[in-house]
């Protein structure tokens, strides 16, 4: 065997190195992208979950529960009011691994659905949801109060216009949604 044969037979450690770097770049970019779309496929869960809970609570009142019976956590888990996924009320959890509280009181209010340990960009989707079809008041860290008056919405054309009611703002909310771990309320009359 000359020297020519043997040197073609293997590869070299610069060329192992170079396919290595490659494989790297590429895992690299791969996890960034599963990341991402982790994050986003937990954003749209969390408003999924929080719809169902409105819906859920607006079809419970709708039948004739009382409000005030929804302070009881047993009624809220016999109602199914949470999604399975979110636990029992005494242990709810929603999908970005926070604690979360439905609880129906009543005076004014009567129904509350507080979402907690929400990173800003959650907090910020979250408070800037369109919820003009429900009367209530939406707080992000215990201030910052949005009154919400569907009677005061006119849709022409597909656009919402609410002269009584201020819609957040997503500036408005990211200046609101500050730190890393908010908070956000929403209460409803019982009228739903």
């Amino acid at each position: 065997m000359n020297k020519t044969e043997s040197e073609q037979l293997g590869r070299s450690m610069v060329e192992m190195l170079g396919v290595l770097a490659i494989i790297g770049v590429l895992s690299v970019g791969g996890i960034a992208g599963y990341s991402k779309a982790m994050e986003k496929y937990n954003l749209n869960k969390l408003r999924d979950q929080f719809f169902q809970i409105l819906h859920n609570l607006t079809t419970a009142v709708a039948s004739g529960q009382e409000t005030t019976q929804l302070a009881n956590n047993n009624v809220i888990d016999a109602l199914h009011i949470l999604p399975q996924e979110m636990g029992k009320a005494k242990d709810c959890r929603h999908a970005l691994g926070g604690r979360c509280y439905v609880v129906g009181v009543g005076s004014g209010y009567d129904i509350t659905i507080r979402l907690q340990d929400l990173p800003q960009k959650a907090c910020v989707e979250m408070s800037t949801l369109d919820l003009t079809s429900y009367s209530g008041t939406i707080y992000i860290n215990a201030s910052n109060r949005i009154e919400i008056d569907p009677s005061t919405c006119v849709t022409e054309d597909g656009e919402k216009t609410c002269t009584g009611s201020k819609l957040r703002s997503v500036p408005q909310a990211v200046k609101e949604c500050r730190g890393k771990l908010n908070a956000v309320v929403f209460m409803f009359s019982s009228k739903l």
